[in-house]
């Protein structure tokens, strides 16, 4: 597949003459693709939705404020796709969806134990104690032996509800001992990790462990968040297999804080779906992780970013400026960088983050402050930067007819 990054800049312009503007650039590796330009700049204008209108294969995408979705539904089932829109505090006009991510222990491949553990985690980042980490281990391993035991169950029993309503039982440990009479589970790691919790010393010890278990899924108890996590609307194994299928997951920015576990479960459950690929499918997977700041410190883009090219997902990452990967990863943010097949950076409004770029494309911060409303910096392997067109898919017209109009404007316009 290709990635579009805008037009050469030698092409004239014209609104109406679109074969004036010169040839495509294109992204023709399977290395991420990073944009850096701040909010407003027109990011998701000229790299995104140029991008989702047009891949042929299927895309996965973080959709903040719900206008994603709302532009490119029509254009991608119009293509034979699948579409799932989980909106779970209801900012699209389109029927939300659901995803249970506990489909992930029943693909193809799968390893329970280990995918229950990376659960725990993604729903546990942020509650750890640095000067007690047992705490924070020891409700990981109550989480994960808890998936893994309400993984026997039936359906309606095995998700992430469940687990939620267990944690909340006051009686956790009884109900848990009278359940091991019966011989009421299969899975060995199961058995091993709650019956560790079962035999803590002392009703305090154990207490605290749930409550610190506790926190990691109180954010997925509001009547919103638990009916999207019920029964999935799609196949999981859909996405391993690379089927037409696209996800737009909408977590509006006033619900990102005291959400961001549930940002972070979804999406690390379809990166790891992606890795339990044995065999690369015809079409790649587009993964588009606009605001990629917003998840945090991530460890599966770090994986994505060095790791993932061999399964057929391509990586679309857009980030304000360098500080903002800096921030999010200290240790790592030029291994992002340097992983990246193709980076692409405009807007910089102001000298300090024109001077953070200017040093890491190897130009002077006034000529990035110099860019026209049009121009962008690109760098791609092995090249040096230069200045290129940005695609604008509202005025070129390669992208005529193929998008509706943007719902998030439209509402803020009324």
């Amino acid at each position: 597949m290709s990635i579009l990054l805008g037009r050469n800049q030698a092409s004239s312009f014209s609104l109406d003459s679109a074969w004036r503007r010169g040839p495509l650039l294109t992204y023709d590796g399977d290395a991420p693709v990073c944009v850096i330009a701040p909010t407003g700049s027109g990011k998701t204008r000229d790299i995104v939705f140029p991008n989702i209108l047009t891949h042929p294969g299927p895309v996965i995408a973080v959709d903040i404020k719900g206008e994603l979705s709302g532009v490119a539904s029509r254009a991608r089932r119009e293509m034979g796709h699948q579409v799932v829109v989980l909106d779970p505090f209801g900012r699209t006009d389109q029927e939300s969806g659901s995803f249970n991510p506990l489909d992930l222990l029943r693909v193809r491949g799968a390893d329970a134990e280990v995918d229950a553990e990376m659960m725990a985690v993604f729903l546990g980042a942020g509650h750890e104690f640095i000067q007690d980490p047992f705490w924070h281990d020891a409700a990981v391993g109550l989480v994960s032996g808890m998936i893994c035991y309400l993984d026997g169950l039936q359906d309606e029993q095995r998700t992430l509800n469940a687990l939620n309503a267990l944690l909340a039982c006051t009686q956790l440990k009884e109900r848990f001992e009278a359940a091991i009479s019966e011989k009421w589970c299969s899975n060995a790691f199961a058995r091993s990790e709650i019956s560790a919790f079962i035999g803590m010393s002392g009703d305090r010890v154990r207490s605290s462990v749930q409550v610190m278990a506790r926190t990691f899924v109180r954010s997925l108890g509001s009547a919103q968040v638990t009916r999207c996590l019920a029964q999935s609307s799609f196949s999981l194994q859909d996405v391993v297999d690379g089927k037409p299928l696209d996800i737009f997951i909408v977590i509006p920015p006033d619900m990102l804080e005291s959400n961001r576990g549930l940002l972070r479960l979804w999406i690390g459950t379809l990166l790891t779906a992606v890795m339990r690929r044995t065999r690369i499918p015809d079409q790649t997977t587009l993964f588009v992780l606009d605001e990629a700041a917003q998840l945090g410190a991530f460890p599966p883009l770090l994986t994505s970013a060095t790791l993932l090219r061999g399964f057929g997902l391509q990586l679309i990452s857009a980030w304000q400026d360098i500080a903002q990967i800096q921030a999010s990863y200290p240790r790592d943010w030029r291994t992002i960088l340097n992983n990246s097949g193709a980076i692409l950076g405009f807007g910089f409004g102001h000298h300090a983050a024109a001077l953070d770029a200017g040093n890491f494309f190897g130009l002077p911060a006034q000529e990035l402050l110099n860019l026209g409303p049009n121009q962008a910096i690109l760098a791609e392997r092995g090249e040096s930067a230069r200045k290129v067109r940005r695609l604008n898919y509202l005025n070129d017209m390669m992208f005529a007819g193929t998008f509706d109009p943007n719902p998030f404007f439209e509402k803020k316009a009324g």
